[in-house]
C-alpha cells in the first residue's frame, strides 16, 4: 500500500518535468525589440509586430517583446500604416547571437520612396528602365525621345535612345552595348555596330536611371504629397509596364503567341508643387507589399524660356519612367563586330 503513494509522486513528478520541457521548448526563446521612424530616429508606438501567428504591438517607446519556441525558423514582420515593412527570420542561431534588435522603419513620403529607388538601382544585379520624355507637346515643335536600360546579371549594359518629331518621324537616335571588356555604339547616321573607345562617347549621349530620377526629384520638397487610390499595372514578358488603359489592342506576339501580363498591384501617390505661373505634378506607382516603386509620371506645364517672345505662352512637359526586371533574367546580345 506504500508503494502507490510513492509512485503517484514519481508520476507527478514525471508529468512536471515534462510540462517544464514542453513549456521551455515551446517559448525557450526570449526576443525584445525597440522599432524607430529611419528618419527622425523616434519611438514608433502602436507598430504591429507578428512572430508567426502571433501578434504584438509596440507600445509609447516603440518597444514589445515575446517568447518563441527554441527549434524550427520564425517569420518576424512589423508594420505600421505609412512606413515601409520590416521581416526577418528568427531561429536559435540569430537570437543566441542578440535578443535584443533595434528595428528601423523607412516611412513612406515622396523623398524616400525615390531614395529607395535609388538604393535598388544600386544593389540590384539586373533591371529594365524605360523613360519617355514629351517636350513642348501639343506644340509644332513637340519631340518625344524613347530610352531604354538595361543591366544584365552578367554585368553587361544595353542603352537604346531615339527621337520622333510630332509626325512621328526619327529625328535621331543612337545605342550602346558596354561589356566589361568592350564598347559597342551605333546611330541613325552609322547603322552598323562599332567597337570604339568609351572615351570617344561624350556623356550626354548615355542617359543613366539615376539621371532620370533626379529629375523627378528636383530641388525642392513637394507642397503636398498625398496617397491617390489602389491601381493595377501589367507587365509583359519584355518587362514593358502599362496602365489598364495603355494596353495595347494588340493581343499576340510575333510568333502569334498570347501576350501574357503580369498584374502588379500598387498604390499611386501624388506629389504636387505651387509653381509660379504654372504647375508641376509626380504620381509615383509603389508596390503594394514591396513599396518598391514600379513607375512614375511627370507633368509639367510652365512658361517657356523666352518669355519675351512668348509673353503668356505655357509649354507642357511630360517625363515617364517603368522599372521593372530587378534581379530578374534579362538577355543581352552582345554584337559580333
Amino acid at each position: 500500500m506504500k508503494k502507490k503513494p510513492l509512485l503517484f509522486i514519481i508520476f507527478g513528478i514525471v508529468i512536471l518535468l515534462l510540462i517544464s520541457i514542453y513549456f521551455y521548448v515551446s517559448t525557450g526563446l526570449h526576443i525584445e525589440a525597440t522599432v524607430y521612424d529611419s528618419v527622425e530616429e523616434k519611438p514608433l508606438a502602436q507598430a504591429t509586430v507578428r512572430i508567426d501567428e502571433k501578434s504584438y504591438f509596440t507600445d509609447n517607446q516603440g518597444y514589445f517583446q515575446s517568447n518563441v519556441p527554441l527549434f524550427g525558423s520564425h517569420k518576424l514582420v512589423i508594420e505600421k500604416n505609412g512606413y515601409k515593412t520590416y521581416s526577418a527570420i528568427l531561429n536559435y542561431q540569430t537570437i543566441q547571437k542578440s535578443n535584443k534588435l533595434i528595428v528601423t522603419l523607412e516611412p513612406i513620403t515622396f523623398a524616400n520612396i525615390l531614395r529607395m529607388a535609388q538604393k535598388d538601382l544600386q544593389s540590384a544585379k539586373s533591371y529594365s528602365f524605360r523613360s519617355t520624355w514629351v517636350s513642348n507637346q501639343g506644340e509644332e515643335e513637340e519631340t518625344v525621345a524613347y530610352s531604354l536600360y538595361e543591366i544584365s546579371s552578367e554585368g553587361a549594359m544595353h542603352f537604346k535612345w531615339l527621337q520622333d518629331d510630332k509626325a512621328g518621324s526619327l529625328i535621331a537616335t543612337r545605342e550602346m552595348i558596354k561589356t566589361k571588356e568592350f564598347l559597342f555604339y551605333r546611330d541613325k547616321e552609322n547603322a552598323q555596330w562599332q567597337k570604339i573607345d568609351e572615351e570617344k562617347i561624350p556623356p550626354v549621349k548615355l542617359q543613366e536611371p539615376t539621371d532620370i530620377l533626379n529629375l523627378f526629384q528636383g530641388t525642392e520638397d513637394p507642397s503636398s504629397f498625398l496617397y491617390v487610390s489602389l491601381d493595377t499595372l501589367f507587365e509583359d514578358p519584355a518587362g514593358r509596364l502599362f496602365l489598364q488603359n495603355e494596353l495595347p489592342s494588340q493581343t499576340t506576339d510575333e510568333q502569334g503567341e498570347e501576350i501574357k501580363y503580369k498584374e502588379i498591384k500598387v498604390l499611386k501617390y501624388q506629389a504636387s508643387w505651387n509653381v509660379l505661373s504654372g504647375k508641376r505634378d509626380i504620381l509615383l506607382f509603389v508596390g503594394e507589399e514591396n513599396l518598391r516603386l514600379y513607375k512614375g509620371i511627370l507633368t509639367d506645364i510652365s512658361q517657356p524660356a523666352n518669355t519675351l517672345t512668348d509673353s503668356g505662352k505655357m509649354t507642357k512637359t511630360i517625363l515617364s519612367f517603368t522599372l521593372t526586371k530587378l534581379n530578374e533574367e534579362i538577355q543581352i546580345t552582345i554584337p559580333e563586330v
